[in-house]
């Protein structure tokens, strides 16, 4: 069976053993569905919530002026310290 390892409120970590050894250690059955990360208050596991994934522009380097990319390039390479 599936236990979870609890530390403030929050699933730690995962094991499957047999019933004694989990509650010797003081693991507490773990539903399916619920994993590390996820919280147990008073009982009840709660999900984590899942972030909105953000999708970034691509930049399109293809896309922009000679002028542009050689803007880029030098900003780059002077954060990169290869110009001053």
């Amino acid at each position: 069976m599936k236990y979870a390892i609890i530390e403030n409120d929050i699933i730690a970590n995962t094991i499957e053993s047999e019933e004694k050894f989990a509650i010797s250690i003081g693991a507490i059955s773990l539903p399916d569905g619920f994993g590390i990360g996820d919280t147990y208050i008073k009982g009840e596991f709660i999900k984590k919530e899942t972030p909105m994934p953000i999708e970034v522009p691509k930049l399109g380097f293809n896309n922009l002026t000679q002028e542009e990319k050689d803007n880029l390039l030098y900003t780059l390479a002077k954060s990169a310290g290869i110009v001053e």
